[in-house]
């Protein structure tokens, strides 16, 4: 069977939108003081005391990067597979 490469597609208006807030994304996050977690996160791994991993919507990466007590975010992004 032959493999076929499909292209991106765009979706616009409230469906863009609420597919926007459902979109997980995986991030790591550095904060000052040691075990702090804004109690609306899941924590998936702590690493640090300082830096754990979460899954968040796209729609609340505003809200942490708001937290006074978030120093840094790193949104991990898969990296492309060698076929």
């Amino acid at each position: 069977m032959e493999k076929r490469k499909l292209g991106k597609s765009k979706t616009t208006g409230k469906a863009a939108s609420a597919n926007k807030a459902k979109a997980e994304l995986s991030v790591i996050v550095y904060v000052r003081s040691a075990k702090y977690v804004p109690d609306w996160i899941a924590v998936r791994e702590r690493i640090t005391d300082n830096i754990f991993t979460a899954d968040i919507s796209e729609a609340e990466l505003a809200k942490l990067e708001a937290d006074e007590q978030i120093t840094s975010i790193s949104i991990n992004q898969r990296l492309n597979s060698l076929e």
